[in-house]
């Protein structure tokens, strides 16, 4: 690289590489973090499964979220249900075979 001129080149190649890394490609859409995380924030129900211990002795507890209330089930209890409010810090449990 004896040449100026190729030195310019080179040194402008490397300059737009940068600024393109750092700002994007201008001509494309970019997706902001509030648009990604909006729905989960809207949302007014949230379902998981939360796992525990190893395959075959494992447990699992459902939860479903609906605001202040959780509706729990856990897979060595299929027979009670758990409601739990926060709002007014109280927990129901339903036994199904006893009603």
């Amino acid at each position: 690289m004896k040449a100026k001129t190729l030195k310019i080149a080179a040194a402008a190649v490397v300059i737009i590489a940068v600024l393109v890394g750092i700002h994007g490609i201008p001509w494309g859409h970019s997706v902001a973090w509030a648009d990604v995380i909006q729905p989960i924030l809207n949302a007014r129900t949230a379902s998981l499964d939360i796992h525990i211990g190893s395959p075959g002795g494992e447990v699992v507890i459902h939860d479903d979220v609906m605001g202040s209330r959780i509706h729990r089930t856990v897979s060595n209890t299929p027979d009670a249900d758990i409601v739990i409010d926060f709002r007014q810090q109280r927990l129901l449990t339903i036994h199904h075979s006893t009603k």
